[in-house]
């Protein structure tokens, strides 16, 4: 477990850098077999952009899964309407 968990470790320094603390993980039984979950928690400040395999890319959370933004203006868009609004 303590090696799992530190390549763990080590991939969310590689490519989440910079929000690493919004990224939690531990291990958990269900239904008798342990499994490792994660929890992720959404960034309030600023946008967070993860290190691909061609440079920075940015994600948008749907209800259940995750859509690439590729194009400026859309990504721009989406960070002005969510961080910038008022509170």
């Amino acid at each position: 477990k303590d090696y799992f968990r530190l390549e763990v470790d080590k991939i969310i320094r590689e490519y989440f850098k910079g929000f690493a603390s919004n990224i939690s993980g531990d291990f958990e039984n269900i239904d008798g077999v342990e499994i490792f979950v994660f929890t992720v928690f959404p960034s309030r400040i600023f946008p967070c952009f993860i290190q691909g395999l061609n440079g920075k890319e940015f994600y948008v959370r749907l209800t259940t899964s995750s859509e690439p933004y590729s194009d400026i203006e859309e990504i721009v868009r989406y960070c002005l309407t969510h961080w910038n609004s008022p509170k």
